[in-house]
């Protein structure tokens, strides 16, 4: 869904911090997250957000059968921009990916592990949406406190190669352990 669509899509777009990462729980799930909320930039409204407010908004990664992951979360302490619906009274992410955009001195700087980003421009849609909705007098300290974690910067490519690196040099060690083991025996008559 082009950055556009998914801004007019999204019910509910939020500002705040990954508070707390954990595994989910259930098979198809990777990671849970509750997101603190810092601004709602968009609600329907007849939607209460005071109780996420409170809490902040849970959100779960989700994996498809391949094992790819579908939206990633960042790591604890990123500053971010969530686009969301409202689904019988509960909170969910808008599409499949492109839901989560890492936020840096109040400015959009990614569209965290997002998928087509060069043919749609998801920085610069949701930066201008971002910028189109200014801090209120109350909202500056809460951003200004916050200290946003920089992005990884690695796509999801780049933790497979991290991956087959590691799996290489163990299998590398296995063998140099197996042929040095066969060379210090004795022979057998």
């Amino acid at each position: 869904m082009p950055p556009a669509q998914m801004i007019e899509k999204s019910d509910v777009i939020v500002t705040g911090k990954v508070e707390q990462l954990q595994p989910a729980q259930e098979k198809q799930e990777v990671q849970e997250a509750v997101i603190r909320i810092h601004r709602v930039l968009k609600q329907p409204e007849s939607f209460d957000m005071e109780p996420f407010r409170r809490s902040g908004v849970a959100v779960k990664e989700f994996i498809y059968t391949t094992g790819a992951v579908i939206q990633a979360i960042p790591p604890v302490g990123t500053e971010v921009m969530v686009l969301l619906q409202v689904n019988n009274g509960e909170l969910s992410f808008t599409s499949d990916s492109n839901n989560i955009a890492v936020i840096q001195n109040n400015r959009v700087t990614e569209s965290y592990r997002g998928t087509n980003s060069t043919e749609h421009p998801y920085t610069e849609t949701y930066n201008q949406f971002l910028q189109d909705h200014p801090l209120e007098a109350g909202e500056e300290k809460v951003v200004k406190d916050s200290q946003a974690v920089p992005p990884t910067g690695k796509q999801p490519g780049q933790y497979a190669a991290v991956g087959a690196g590691s799996l290489l040099l163990v299998l590398t060690g296995v063998w140099y352990s197996i042929r040095r083991s066969r060379r210090s025996k004795p022979p057998q008559t």
